[in-house]
């Protein structure tokens, strides 16, 4: 139904009772037959956090929890034709139709964009808005 990393199906199948070697050569073979793919699990993955208004930071924790390779998270991170801070932007609108009344309602705010992934110069630039003159 979904990609999966090559991690993640080796731990499914030693759950199910496969041995380790014996799981080693079938990922090797689903590999092999284009079956699975590390690099198309983290395309996946990527887009569905990013259309789900995830930041690159939560991104990349959950690729590299998966176990994809930190080189191969960052080059897609880099090929990804997304705007993260305009993504920060938007997501911070759509979930706040109005600004914060008080700094521990825009703490609050900003902790809700950083636990998403994003990085604190995308949070300020979503945070901008409530200033006056900024609409």
């Amino acid at each position: 139904r979904r990609e999966h990393s090559a991690r993640q199906l080796s731990q499914k199948l030693r759950a199910g009772g496969v041995e380790a070697p014996d799981a080693s050569a079938l990922l090797e073979d689903l590999q092999e037959q284009g079956w699975q793919s590390d690099t198309r699990f983290a395309l996946a993955m990527a887009r569905t956090r990013v259309a789900q208004g995830y930041g690159p930071l939560r991104i990349r924790a959950e690729l590299a929890m998966a176990g994809v390779d930190a080189h191969a998270i960052a080059e897609l991170l880099a090929e990804l034709d997304v705007d993260f801070q305009q993504l920060c932007i938007d997501t911070y609108r759509r979930k706040h139709s109005t600004p914060a009344a008080s700094a521990a309602e825009r703490a609050k705010h900003w902790r809700s964009l950083a636990q998403r992934g994003f990085d604190g110069s995308q949070i300020q630039a979503a945070l901008k808005w409530e200033e006056p003159g900024n609409d």
